[in-house]
């Protein structure tokens, strides 16, 4: 049995879902057919929302980050605490 602990989702406008997995520290999106197309891994990650640029805003127990599709971190604020990446 595989662990998981979804801590957010995010149904996106292509129809695909963000799925934030704590328990895992990934962050996963996923196609309606079930079909995994992007995954950035995170520790402790609790958070996450796709911006209209397409980059994917994190969060997670130690800090805040902006990742690109190919998965470049373009910034990152380090000593956050868990919170919403949706605030």
């Amino acid at each position: 049995m595989v662990r998981t602990n979804i801590s957010g989702a995010q149904r996106l406008w292509s129809g695909n879902t963000l799925i934030c997995d704590s328990a895992t520290g990934k962050v996963v999106e996923v196609t309606p057919g079930k079909k995994i197309v992007w995954v950035f891994s995170e520790p402790t990650v609790c958070d996450a929302f796709r911006l209209p640029s397409g980059n994917t805003l994190l969060t997670s127990g130690r800090r805040f980050a902006e990742v690109t599709p190919d998965k470049k971190v373009v910034w990152s604020k380090d000593g956050a605490s868990y919170g919403t990446a949706r605030k």
